[in-house]
């Protein structure tokens, strides 16, 4: 079945309901997902990408779409999942406020570092873990 939408068509494969190819205008064909959680029709409707093809074989992105189509069938949203986990905090937002509140104090004593090993700490977090 083929689907067009204002950027892009979706084909739809026969055999797996719900799983498809997002054909884009610059020709990325990309493997989904799409499914409703949640009240049948009235549910929210969700697009899960699964890869592009050739870098993704259609065999493995059929498989992981089963996966997901069958999460989607008892009601695990496994987009909002996903949407959780990029939206949560970088390793940078985590050095920067370990460095405004917990790099000041001194956790065993309680009373407040020197400055020159703030400094020393906050640069040696920002070397190892930054990328």
């Amino acid at each position: 079945m083929l689907l067009a939408t204002k950027d892009r068509r979706l084909v739809f494969d026969e055999d797996l309901p719900r799983f498809g190819l997002s054909l884009a205008p610059s020709g990325r064909k990309t493997f989904i997902a799409q499914y409703r959680v949640g009240g049948g029709r009235s549910g929210r409707q969700r697009r899960v990408s699964l890869g592009v093809f050739g870098t993704i074989s259609p065999g493995k992105a059929r498989i992981e779409a089963k996966t997901i189509l069958a999460r989607a069938h008892l009601a695990d949203d496994f987009a909002n999942q996903r949407e959780k986990t990029h939206n949560s905090r970088t390793v940078s937002d985590l050095i920067g406020e370990w460095s405004t509140d917990g790099a000041l104090v001194n956790r065993r004593t309680g009373t407040r570092r020197q400055q020159v090993n703030i400094n020393n700490d906050i640069a040696l977090a920002n070397h190892h873990f930054s990328l």
